[in-house]
């Protein structure tokens, strides 16, 4: 009696085996859980990371030195040379009057900077009289709604026929004002909305950009 007691644990054992290799086995096979967090991190490899961004920088200016930082444009101010190219990619560019006033002197000085945010408030979009706006929501919006979106260039020394195709909901801010005197369109979205300008101001240039997750690995 013992011994079939030992083969019937011995039957339970492979089924247990079985089941745990075809669990195995079906996880080896499913699509990769993916964290859909928008970080647009220079390390993070998921959907909405900058991680592709960073390679792409690195490929395009291969002799050039290229530094991340997560600190503000104040504490880095003294560590950032005149003739440097700033790059700035977040979901809310809040400039306060610290940040701003660097950011501001070191363009007026001969430098450029890139920013890429749904959202310019506070000093920086008051002083250079900038404003985005979500369309998502509009009412009208909701009629004539489709999944898909295109952004092209619309400045003459760009591409203007190739179109590049987004998800709706990832791509719905743009500037609603902006000084026309300094300003200059760059980019439109498929409702004929700007939604990257370029803003001289003194000898450099601000690039802005509604559409920053455009920027991330899912769609680089």
């Amino acid at each position: 009696e013992p011994q079939i007691v030992m083969r019937k644990d011995w039957k339970y054992l492979l089924y247990i085996s079985a089941a745990f290799g075809l669990f195995v086995v079906v996880k080896l096979l499913s699509p990769s859980q993916h964290n859909w967090t928008i970080t647009y991190s220079y390390t993070d490899k998921d959907p909405y990371g900058g991680y592709a961004l960073n390679r792409l920088l690195g490929s395009v200016f291969p002799k050039e030195d290229i530094h991340h930082s997560f600190k503000t444009l104040y504490e880095l101010s003294d560590s950032i040379p005149a003739n440097s190219n700033i790059l700035i990619v977040s979901s809310r560019f809040n400039g306060g009057k610290e940040d701003s006033d660097f950011l501001l002197k070191h363009v007026a000085e001969g430098g450029k900077a890139l920013i890429s945010s749904q959202y310019f408030l506070g000093h920086f979009a008051d002083t250079l009289g900038i404003g985005t706006y979500d369309y998502f929501f509009k009412m009208e919006e909701f009629a004539m709604r489709k999944d898909t979106a295109t952004l092209r260039f619309v400045s003459s020394g760009a591409d203007t026929v190739r179109e590049y195709f987004y998800r709706r909901d990832n791509i719905h801010n743009y500037f609603h004002r902006f000084d026309s005197t300094r300003t200059s369109v760059i980019a439109k979205n498929d409702r004929g909305m700007p939604v990257t300008i370029r803003v001289h101001w003194g000898k450099g240039d601000f690039i802005l950009n509604s559409t920053p997750l455009v920027f991330t690995n899912i769609y680089l």
